[in-house]
């Protein structure tokens, strides 16, 4: 099996659903690719029973300051491409997975990652938090897979 559908198919819905919404993110901005700008949006809008909207709305990046996602995904969607920089943030989500010895990649191996990369710190700090309080705060949650 090619290594880039094994690792797609070990996302959980959650995490999927974010990764969809961050493509939503950047569909609004007429963007070429979707940046980690976007994916922070995706991930702070999902539900507060996800890891990562937990831990963002917790750390004041509440859903209300993103426009909501739009859940149609249809066919007639123009195709979009990873920045470099997500590329590595789901790489580095796939890695920190693996290197907890979870099965799947849940919303908190993507926010992980997300904070992890430079461009997507500088977002978080943007919006008024500070990337070090989001990552103890991850940090402190034993089971980064339990979630929807």
């Amino acid at each position: 099996m090619n290594r880039n559908t094994n690792t797609l198919s070990r996302f959980t819905r959650t995490a999927t659903q974010g990764l969809s919404y961050a493509r939503g993110a950047a569909e609004r901005e007429h963007a070429a690719v979707i940046t980690p700008a976007h994916l922070l949006a995706g991930l702070a809008v999902l539900p507060a029973n996800s890891i990562a909207g937990h831990v963002l709305s917790g750390h004041g990046i509440h859903p209300d300051r993103f426009q909501p996602p739009n859940d149609a995904i249809g066919s007639q969607r123009t195709p979009l491409d990873l920045s470099v920089d997500v590329k590595r943030i789901l790489e580095r989500a796939a890695a920190i997975a693996l290197e907890r010895a979870e099965p799947s990649i849940s919303s908190a191996h993507l926010l992980a990652g997300l904070l992890s990369n430079p461009a997507a710190a500088q977002a978080v700090t943007a919006l008024g938090s500070a990337p070090d309080q989001l990552d103890q705060a991850l940090n402190s949650l034993d089971d980064w897979t339990n979630e929807p």
